[in-house]
């Protein structure tokens, strides 16, 4: 995972926090050596802050777009919802708001939100979504998945009544909204 963010503060947190969840975090603090680091080791999700001296998270995204579709969730303290279009609009896969409180997110939440963000749109179904979350011949209740999934949407949706990110597919599974 590479998290790019200028703000000393925010990327040493957000770092910290990913690493205590068991992920290998890289960072960066602009978009230029983003760049360098991406292009250094391959990462499976790029946590991209908008607002970086020099290149931009914008000119950032639209560069790894031109050659791979690795999950991109961007930073922003922006809500206008046009810079959210804007980034959506060069590749990026979400928006995350700042400030916002890394504990909650926990290990099994976030690999759970980053499989589906892998492939946005593609229906997972629960025992798949067991294999990948959970781990490779897990023999889990699929309940499971529904609690995480739950848990999840408390998390990262407007109004969990009414899921817009992470949808429902009766007798199927489980997606990611593509928009």
């Amino acid at each position: 995972m590479l998290v790019v963010e200028d703000d000393a503060s925010i990327r040493e947190v957000t770092a910290l926090g990913l690493r205590r969840a068991g992920f290998r975090v890289d960072t960066a603090v602009d978009g230029r050596q983003a760049l360098v680091a991406w292009r250094a080791r391959p990462v499976d999700v790029i946590v991209l802050d908008v607002m970086l001296p020099g290149l931009d998270g914008l000119q950032v995204c639209r560069e790894i777009r031109r050659t791979s579709q690795v999950p991109i969730l961007m930073l922003t303290a922006r809500t206008d919802t046009l810079d959210v279009v804007v980034g959506l609009e060069c590749g990026a896969d979400d928006y995350l708001r700042k400030p916002f409180d890394l504990p909650e997110l926990t290990a099994t939440e976030f690999r759970l939100l980053l499989e589906l963000a892998r492939r946005p749109g593609q229906v997972f179904t629960r025992e798949l979504l067991l294999d990948l979350v959970w781990n490779h011949g897990f023999l889990g209740d699929s309940r499971l998945v529904d609690v995480a999934v739950q848990r999840l949407r408390a998390k990262v949706e407007d109004d969990r009544a009414h899921p817009r990110l992470v949808q429902t597919v009766r007798g199927a599974g489980y997606k990611l909204s593509t928009g």
